[in-house]
C-alpha cells in the first residue's frame, strides 16, 4: 500500500454526484489485503471536523438526508437515491427538544432554535431499500452527494417547504432554517485506491473507526453504472474478508448511540441509523454542548 503525498486537502466538488458505499471492519489483516490486492495510495489529507445539522423533530434525518459541514470542504447535503421528500409533520420530540414558540409557517414549523440541541443522524448506515428481484439483500447504501452553499441551498429550501432562499450562504440559514448542530467529531484518514474503488480507514477522536469501500458515479451514468458500481464496491469488501450483507455502524451512529441517546433512538425506530451494539456504545454519556463548524 503506497504512500501519499503529504497534506493535500481533497477539493471541494461542486457538481452532484451518486455515491455507492458500503462500510466494513478494519481487521490486523487488511492492510496486507489491501497491498495484494494492489491498492495505491492517496494523497494524505489532514484530519478533519464533520459537524452534523438537523431540525427539532429530526425531520431530515427521518427522511434520509444529511446536512453537514465538512472541515475543508465546505458544506454538503446526503439525500438517498431517489429523493423523497421529508414528511411536514414532526412527530413529538424526545423530552427535553421543546416546540418551536415563534411562530413559524406550517411547512416548516419544525425550524426553530432551542436550547438542547437533538441528536443526531448519520448518513450511510441506514437500511438500504429492498433489492432488484433475483439480488441478494446487501449493505450497500446509495446517496447523492450535493456540495457547495448555492446547491444546498436549493435543496434544503425544496425539502423544508420553503418559499424562497434569500440567505447568501448556509451558515446565514441556520437559524432562520432552525438548524442546529447535532453531532461533531474529528477523524483521521488514511484512502487508497483500487482499481475504480476508493477506500478509506477512518478513526474518529472519540474512539470508533471502520472502513468504507466507495465508488463515485455521475447522475448521468443511470441505474447500470450505479449497479456495476455497487459490484465493484462489494467485491473489493469480499476480497478484504468483509460481508457485503453485514451492516456496520458508521461514525454518525455510534457518536449519537454514546452522546445524543434519545436522538439515536428516534431515528433507529424511523429505520434511519444501525444498531450500536454494547462494545460500540461504551456507557452512554451525558448530553453535552455541540461546537459548530468551523472553516
Amino acid at each position: 500500500m503506497g504512500q501519499g503525498s503529504p497534506r493535500a486537502a481533497p477539493a471541494p466538488r461542486p457538481a452532484p454526484i451518486i455515491e455507492v458505499e458500503l462500510k466494513f471492519r478494519v481487521g490486523p489483516d487488511t492492510a496486507t489485503a489491501l497491498r495484494a490486492l494492489g491498492a495505491v495510495g492517496l494523497p494524505h489529507a489532514p484530519p478533519f471536523r464533520d459537524c452534523y445539522f438537523d431540525v427539532p423533530g429530526a425531520a431530515l434525518g427521518r427522511a434520509d438526508v444529511w446536512l453537514r459541514h465538512r472541515q475543508g470542504q465546505g458544506w454538503q447535503l446526503k439525500l438517498p437515491h431517489g429523493d423523497p421528500r421529508p414528511p411536514h409533520g414532526d412527530p413529538e420530540p424526545p423530552r427535553g427538544d421543546p416546540r418551536p414558540t415563534h411562530g413559524d409557517p406550517q411547512p416548516h414549523r419544525n425550524a426553530e432554535t432551542t436550547q438542547t440541541p437533538p441528536e443526531p443522524a448519520e448518513p450511510g448506515s441506514r437500511p438500504p431499500p429492498n433489492p432488484p428481484h433475483g439480488r441478494p439483500p446487501s449493505a450497500v447504501t446509495i446517496y447523492r452527494e450535493v456540495w457547495g452553499d448555492a446547491g444546498v441551498l436549493r435543496e434544503l429550501t425544496r425539502l423544508l417547504g420553503v418559499p424562497s432562499a434569500p440567505w447568501g450562504s448556509v451558515r446565514a440559514a441556520l437559524a432562520p432554517l432552525g438548524l442546529r448542530p447535532t453531532a461533531s467529531f474529528v477523524t483521521r484518514r488514511r484512502g487508497v485506491r483500487v482499481g475504480r474503488v476508493k477506500v478509506e480507514l477512518d478513526e474518529a477522536d472519540f474512539g470508533y473507526g471502520l472502513g468504507e469501500a466507495e465508488e463515485e458515479v455521475t447522475p448521468e451514468g443511470g441505474a447500470r453504472e450505479v449497479e456495476e458500481a455497487r459490484k465493484r464496491v462489494e467485491g473489493v469488501c469480499r476480497a478484504l474478508g468483509a460481508e457485503p450483507r453485514q451492516r456496520i455502524p458508521g461514525k454518525l451512529s455510534v457518536f449519537l448511540a454514546r452522546h445524543r441517546p434519545r436522538y439515536y433512538k428516534l431515528l433507529r425506530e424511523a429505520g434511519r441509523l444501525e444498531e450500536v451494539g454494547k462494545e460500540e456504545k461504551e456507557e452512554e454519556k451525558e448530553e453535552e454542548e455541540v461546537p459548530g463548524p468551523t472553516q
